[in-house]
């Protein structure tokens, strides 16, 4: 089901992917519900970060990993700006569908980056590879996405599904 590419495994050694399928076919999602659990959850998320320090934050896991991740390409980790909106400006999670809003949740939650793809459009096996400069794929609102050289990607069969650093 998943291919780690050699280089990849030869730069990064000790990678960690993660795999969750949602079947949401036989039910409609309870919007009720669910803004009782995310504001549950958003209330938990303050409570453990009362005093909240930037410098000491990021010497954490996972955030450690992605900062230094994102560092080597010159960016900041974007689930630490959510992390942030929510902890110092009080900006909640977007009001958009309650998939896309249960993954912003799991990401400020746990603190790992999350994507979502549609598992009936996808064709085994995924594949894990390092980006080379030449590989672009369409993402959200079909909007071109060129890789950067050496940016982690999944890929399936067709082709590219999602990057890290897009």
């Amino acid at each position: 089901m998943l291919e780690i590419s050699s280089n990849t495994k030869e730069i990064y050694p000790n990678i960690k992917f993660g795999v969750m399928i949602v079947n949401m076919t036989y039910s409609t999602p309870n919007e009720e519900n669910f803004l009782l659990l995310k504001n549950s959850e958003i209330e938990n998320i303050i409570a453990q970060n009362p005093e909240y320090n930037r410098k000491e934050k990021i010497k954490t896991e996972p955030l450690s990993n992605y900062i230094k991740y994102y560092k080597k390409f010159k960016k900041t980790y974007p689930v630490l700006l959510q992390l942030e909106s929510l902890l110092l400006k009080s900006k909640g999670i977007p009001n958009v569908n309650l998939p896309i809003q249960a993954m912003f949740l799991a990401e400020l939650k746990n603190l790992l980056l999350t994507a979502g793809h549609d598992l009936d459009k996808i064709e085994l096996p995924l594949k894990i590879d390092l980006a080379n400069e030449n590989e672009h794929f369409y993402g959200i609102g079909e909007r071109k996405q060129t890789l950067t050289k050496d940016d982690l990607f999944l890929s399936d069969n067709l082709g590219i599904l999602s990057s890290i650093l897009n």
